[in-house]
């Protein structure tokens, strides 16, 4: 005759595949969440500092260099998008960027302004999750990151960056 344990042990055979499978994908849909989490808080502290570079950039009113035309200048807007770029290995669409300038009354303009305005910089940017049911948390499964940051103009004018060969106005 067999025991009671025998008989419990054979009817619990399949029980702990079961449960394992259950746990394995428990463990798995974890490990994507953390995952995701944690490249969206990466991919937000990098344009959080790209933001706060390209703004530190801007107030200065200089210009960079245009890597593609030697001996010519990139303008303002597309310097600080290429500091954005460079920070934070993504390429922005220009909707992405916003430039603006905030006047006295607290409302804005497009546009970086003159020394002593107070310059706007602010970031879009929208990144898939591929954790399936985190992205169902999300509009389309697309986390928004937006990211903005305002600093006051140094006082400048444009005709201190005039080459030697020119004459100043």
């Amino acid at each position: 005759m067999k025991s009671a344990a025998h008989i419990r042990k054979k009817n619990q055979r399949g029980s702990v595949i079961v449960e394992t499978a259950l746990v394995v994908v428990a463990f798995m849909f974890l490990l994507g969440a953390v995952l995701d989490l944690s490249n969206y808080l990466h991919v937000r502290s990098k344009i959080q500092h790209a933001v706060s570079q390209a703004a530190r950039y801007a107030i200065t009113g200089n210009q960079l260099d245009d890597p593609d035309n030697s001996g010519s200048l990139l303008s303002r807007e597309a310097s600080i998008a290429f500091i954005l770029e460079r920070y934070t290995d993504i390429s922005f669409e220009p909707s992405d960027i916003d430039l603006y300038v905030v006047n006295a009354d607290g409302s804005t303009s497009s546009g970086l302004g003159f020394g002593g305005d107070i310059i706007l910089v602010r970031v879009r940017h929208e990144m898939t999750l591929i954790t399936p049911g985190l992205s169902k948390l999300f509009d389309d499964g697309v986390a928004k990151i937006r990211c903005s940051t305002r600093l006051q103009s140094e006082q400048f004018t444009y005709n201190r960056w005039i080459t030697n060969d020119q004459e100043v106005a």
